[in-house]
């Protein structure tokens, strides 16, 4: 099953680019850095990522007794 993108299932995006010159304010130092509460997400991610691994294991298992 998959879900759509929702307000309960937010979807992130990273991009890198690479610096020319080492910046003044490192991004973790910036007051408003979204990466400085990720790990509010932890067990939301930890929970989908259990339900994945469970759903793999069982296809695995009725793959291997056909």
């Amino acid at each position: 099953m998959v879900n759509a993108p929702t307000k309960d299932m937010p979807i992130a995006q990273l991009i890198f680019i690479k610096l020319s010159s080492k910046p003044d304010i490192t991004y973790d130092q910036q007051g408003n850095a979204s990466f400085n509460e990720e790990c509010k997400y932890k067990d939301y991610y930890e929970e989908r990522t259990h339900k994945v691994e469970k759903a793999k294991k069982e296809l695995d298992d009725k793959e291997s007794s056909i």
